[in-house]
């Protein structure tokens, strides 16, 4: 039987790496039932099952693998993802922030806890979270991104341009970023400085409709 269930979980997995989160869904089952007590099972259910919009039925597999494994800081970051998508911001601040106890190092699980902070207005809280990120990861290019909108949210503009300058350092190919960078120049009266931005995003914005 184990035998059984080590095959089945396997064939799921690979299914769920391919992307192919349908039939990933169907093997899942089928290893639960053979062991309904692996924890790892019902995390990549979950997330799978999250994947095609199946939100409610994916907290169940998270709330089991939880129960399961109260130790596990991924079963609370993935549970927290989960609670954004059913729109409930605070709960899903808790499930980050127990990832975070549980894990210290965990930097998604503080860039998620950032932006869910950004849209309850907590923008001090939001830059504390991206400062951690960028602690951990000098390269992450969304912590830059998040955190240059907290200091505009906060009418840090000059400070929130640079970690928008930043992110167009680290990744030119972001269409979004040169049109914050406008937005921020603009209100900076640097108009023609602005304008050279919202027509890069727009030629980026053309381009990737034409392929």
């Amino acid at each position: 039987m184990y035998e059984s269930f080590k095959n089945y979980y396997k064939e799921a997995v690979t299914y769920y790496n391919n992307k192919d989160y349908k039939n990933a869904l169907e093997v899942f089952d089928k290893a639960i039932e053979l062991n309904p007590n692996y924890a790892k099972s019902y995390l990549y259910r979950g997330v799978s099952k999250l994947l095609l919009s199946q939100k409610e039925e994916a907290l169940e597999d998270f709330n089991r693998a939880i129960e399961l494994d109260p130790n596990c800081a991924k079963f609370y970051f993935y549970r927290g993802i989960n609670m954004v998508a059913l729109n409930m911001d605070i709960e899903a601040l808790k499930d980050f922030d127990k990832a975070i106890e549980l894990d210290s190092n965990y930097v998604k699980a503080y860039l998620h806890r950032g932006l869910s902070k950004l849209v309850l207005n907590k923008n001090e809280e939001a830059i504390s979270d991206f400062n951690k990120v960028i602690e951990l990861d000098a390269n992450f290019s969304e912590a830059y991104y998040l955190r240059g909108i907290s200091k505009f949210g906060l009418d840090m503009h000059k400070k929130g341009m640079e970690d928008i300058d930043k992110v167009i350092e680290l990744n030119p190919d972001n269409p979004f970023a040169y049109f914050l960078r406008g937005s921020i120049k603009k209100k900076l009266n640097k108009n023609k400085e602005a304008l050279k931005d919202f027509e890069k995003y727009e030629e980026m914005e053309k381009q990737k409709s034409s392929i």
